[in-house]
């Protein structure tokens, strides 16, 4: 369901001394994606799927950490992310 490299990838650039948070929340946004149900013009709902300590989940908590840290908006119709 998961490519696991993919997330292991975003969670090791986390380390990364020059990193631009808002940057690595848009880059990162598909993956983040992936790890929710969307529905149709509706807000995002976390996947129950999602097993406690994968990579998936330390993933999805420090997407999140991150994200609230800034203004956003997420775009039901287009499913995007709007950094304000």
């Amino acid at each position: 369901m998961y490519n696991e490299d993919n997330f292991i990838k975003a969670l090791v650039e986390i380390n990364n001394l020059n990193l631009i948070k808002s940057e690595w929340l848009l880059n990162n946004f598909i993956l983040y994606k992936q790890s929710l149900n969307w529905p149709n013009n509706l807000p995002p709902i976390k996947r129950t799927s999602i097993i406690k300590s994968t990579i998936v989940e330390k993933f999805n908590i420090i997407y999140e950490s991150i994200l609230n840290e800034f203004d956003y908006r997420f775009n039901n119709e287009e499913k995007t992310l709007e950094l304000k």
